[in-house]
């Protein structure tokens, strides 16, 4: 897993073939924000006028957040699904990054899982929260092309195909920190980093899926060409 050349071959297919993936980035990370601006603009009325917060605020709260979550977390499935077939030099829809909502309740029983995994491993010891985060980052590309993944298939089969590549995963995931950085301070520069990011990452998936065969589970060729 050559870092610079998964890289270079991801930043080539987004320059060849930007609007798409580009506008699934700018959805996937538009929507959180906006939410999360949201309430901080309502929240800071509410304080600086000096009006108690409303109860229907306190209630709805919550409510937006988990909704946002799980919008957010079906939406990145598409989005993967997106990247996998601008890495395979496929044809770009658009419509690709909702056609998972049917399948809202194993995405995110499966995002959520892995979220409490990797929580749990930084509040122990943190690095096998690291470790963690790290050996199941495929998640979303994995049930991007096999909706009918279970739970406990789609983790193990991200650590299945990551083993041995943690180390270089890492070391990849902190080239982009200079990007992330620049993405914070310019605010639009962040779409261009998760963009790149999530190219590269395709170009990952790609590259280890090929050398890996689950022992227990033979994905549907049809749905990963």
């Amino acid at each position: 897993m050559q870092r610079i050349e998964l890289k270079e071959r991801a930043k080539e297919n987004l320059l060849s073939d930007l609007k798409i993936p580009l506008i699934s980035v700018i959805i996937t990370l538009g929507i959180p924000l906006i939410v999360w601006g949201s309430l901080q603009y309502y929240f800071l009325y509410f304080v600086h006028a000096g009006i108690p917060l409303s109860m229907n605020f306190i209630l709805t709260l919550p409510i937006a957040v988990i909704l946002c979550y799980l919008f957010v977390t079906v939406l990145k499935v598409g989005e993967a699904k997106i990247f996998v077939h601008l890495s395979n030099h496929k044809l770009l829809r658009l419509r690709t990054l909702f056609q998972y909502f049917r399948y809202t309740i194993r995405v995110c029983l499966i995002h959520l899982t892995k979220g409490v995994l990797v929580l749990a491993g930084l509040l122990l010891l943190i690095i096998p929260g690291i470790y963690l985060m790290l050996a199941y980052s495929l998640t979303d590309f994995i049930v991007a092309e096999d909706k009918d993944v279970d739970l406990v298939e789609a983790l193990k089969m991200s650590r299945g195909m990551l083993k041995g590549h943690i180390g270089e995963l890492l070391i990849l995931y902190l080239s982009f920190l200079p990007w992330l950085i620049f993405g914070i301070l310019t605010g639009v520069g962040l779409f261009w980093y998760r963009a790149y990011y999530r190219a590269t990452m395709a170009e990952v998936y790609k590259a280890v899926r090929e050398n890996y065969t689950p022992p227990e589970v033979v994905l549907n060729r049809r749905t990963l060409y």
